[in-house]
């Protein structure tokens, strides 16, 4: 699960300054002033189509929203546009640290997109392609699986419901596959909707967590462990996971390297959430062009390049990393430990 490298030639280079009185605790965080709805595509609604966009963005000193990113979506681009199109109209009483205006740079939003007399479930049509789906995975015909969830995904009407359905039975057809990447993100889609009944969302952040653990996505893990926590009732999967999250807390707080491979996908960016604060790129295949390091009220944009070292302020607190550039470019993120020997340097 975790990788390690021999001695690297790197210099650290740190995302900024910030003093130590400088705390997290200090700041009150910004306050929603409007929020204007997005507007339903025109033909998504003649159409009957659904849909949902889930975005991260950068609330402003002065209490505008910048830096949009469309984190991932049902698929449908219009919803995307109309989501990202009302979003920059949002204003905010600004967040305030010591009395003074200041940014605040992880806010995340889920937008979705339903009809007021949408359907309450699936269409006959969906839920017999779904009967075929599990009929092929269960006999080995992957083939035959793909065939179906290809036919669901071309339909002109796709609901919420059918939404969340279909991304659990792709998530599926990914394991059988053994495609891991593919599968972690079906099932990320397939929770972003609260319409699949609770054993089956129980079910998928399981096999979410132990992804996440495979991938070196320990952040994530760990974020998932939580959500688990409160979706087991009767603590039975929390009791079996509970041992695998304090493992994952002990290698943070160890001296091994976090090894994470990175891939530059269709929407041309790769993102990350960092569970140390210092960080390299290495192994780079492709044209990378950024780094954005997000955090709660601190971010910084930087010019991609390997074989340094980014070094977070701890008063920055819990960050994220976004990586734009071409795509298939792809990468190593390795996230080291507090007391890596390295030679400091600045931005």
């Amino acid at each position: 699960m975790i990788g390690l490298f021999g001695a690297l030639p790197l210099m650290v280079l740190a995302a900024g300054d910030i003093e130590d009185s400088l705390l997290l605790e200090t700041v009150v965080n910004a306050k929603p002033l409007e929020r204007i709805h997005p507007k339903y595509p025109v033909l998504a609604a003649k159409s009957g189509k659904e849909g949902w966009v889930r975005l991260s963005y950068v609330i402003r000193a002065d209490g505008s929203v910048d830096n949009l990113i469309v984190e991932d979506s049902s698929g449908e681009r219009d919803f995307e546009r109309e989501a990202m199109r009302a979003i920059r109209q949002w204003t905010y009483e600004p967040a305030v640290q010591d009395g003074k205006p200041i940014e605040q740079c992880q806010n995340k939003v889920q937008m979705d997109f339903a009809l007021q007399k949408g359907p309450e479930g699936v269409t006959r049509r969906f839920l017999s392609r779904a009967r075929k789906i599990q009929d092929a995975l269960e006999n080995g015909q992957l083939d035959a699986a793909r065939v179906q969830l290809d036919l669901i995904k071309d339909s002109p009407k796709w609901n919420l419901y059918e939404d969340a359905w279909y991304w659990m039975l792709d998530a599926r057809y990914q394991e059988h596959k053994g495609n891991e990447k593919a599968e972690l993100v079906s099932i990320g889609r397939a929770l972003m909707s609260e319409r699949l009944p609770e054993p089956n969302r129980l079910y998928l952040a399981q096999r979410r967590f132990q992804l996440e653990v495979a991938s070196n996505r320990l952040a994530d893990a760990l974020e998932t462990f939580e959500r688990i926590e409160q979706l087991d009732q009767d603590g039975e999967v929390t009791a079996v996971l509970r041992p695998y999250a304090k493992q994952l807390r002990q290698i943070l707080d160890g001296e091994e390297l976090v090894v994470v491979d990175g891939n530059i996908g269709q929407r041309l960016t790769w993102q990350h959430k960092l569970s140390r604060s210092q960080f390299s790129l290495v192994d780079n295949e492709g044209d990378l062009e950024s780094v954005e390091v997000r955090c709660q009220n601190q971010y910084s944009t930087y010019k991609a390049v390997t074989d340094v070292i980014w070094k977070i302020p701890p008063a920055w607190g819990q960050c994220s990393v976004y990586l734009r550039g071409e795509e298939n470019a792809s990468f190593k993120l390795l996230e080291l430990p507090q007391n890596h020997d390295a030679h400091l340097g600045q931005i």
